[in-house]
């Protein structure tokens, strides 16, 4: 997959996978928003790490900076 995701976007993405992981731990005594913040945690960091975003890919949105060029048809 390309890269998709800008140095702003993925720091972005740090902050919120460290947040996720903290209220993971916060709702430690009840297990589904546990669960699901860890895996809110877990997808930003994924995708902060390998700075790919398949949402990203399948809407056309580039944090990057590059410039997009369109589709040539054929």
């Amino acid at each position: 997959m390309k890269t998709n995701v800008g140095w702003v976007d993925a720091a972005l993405r740090w902050v919120v996978a460290m947040g996720g992981f903290a209220c993971s731990v916060g709702f430690n005594d009840r297990q589904d928003p546990s669960l699901g913040f860890a895996m809110l945690g877990l997808l930003m960091a994924a995708t902060a790490l390998t700075r790919a975003c398949p949402l990203y890919a399948v809407i056309g949105i580039d944090t990057t900076g590059r410039e997009r060029r369109p589709r040539q048809p054929g």
